[in-house]
């Protein structure tokens, strides 16, 4: 199994961050330049069953979100050389109110030794490139609002 985690600081509102982050989950190609497509396959009260498409591979997640835990969990599903959980959360920042950090962990498995070099060589500019454009969108969205 392979793991990876990574954070971001943010410094907006929770609910401008989760309104952001939902947003993300549906139009996962406006946030990321290497996700080429995305759609929607199903939807039910707490996620999103979603495809997308990265230039070496379709990917099917399963998608979960819980706002009282502040976290949302994506499950790799169906795909022939790949198994693999990305989990987001919220954690507050204890000195400020508006200061958020979001995490991300990633484990994976990989049945084939191209899949995971692949994986290993890419996706720590997958996640960051994702995670600084919700950071982006959702400090922008803040700053807009008036006081």
């Amino acid at each position: 199994m392979s793991e990876a985690s990574y954070r971001l600081e943010i410094n907006a509102p929770i609910e401008t961050i989760w309104q952001i982050m939902l947003e993300e989950f549906d139009r996962p190609d406006r946030f990321s330049n290497t996700i080429k497509t995305s759609k929607v396959i199903e939807r039910f009260p707490d996620g999103l069953l979603r495809e997308i498409s990265v230039p070496d591979a379709k990917l099917r997640e399963k998608i979960t979100y819980n706002f009282s835990r502040k976290e949302v969990v994506s499950n790799i599903v169906g795909h022939p050389h790949i198994v693999g959980t990305i989990t987001k959360r919220l954690v507050p920042d204890q000195s400020c109110a508006d200061k958020w950090y979001l995490e991300s962990d990633l484990e994976w498995e990989a049945t084939d030794v191209g899949v995971e070099n692949m994986l290993r060589r890419n996706v720590k500019e997958f996640v960051m490139e994702r995670l600084q454009m919700v950071r982006t969108e959702s400090e922008m969205k803040h700053n807009r609002q008036p006081e």
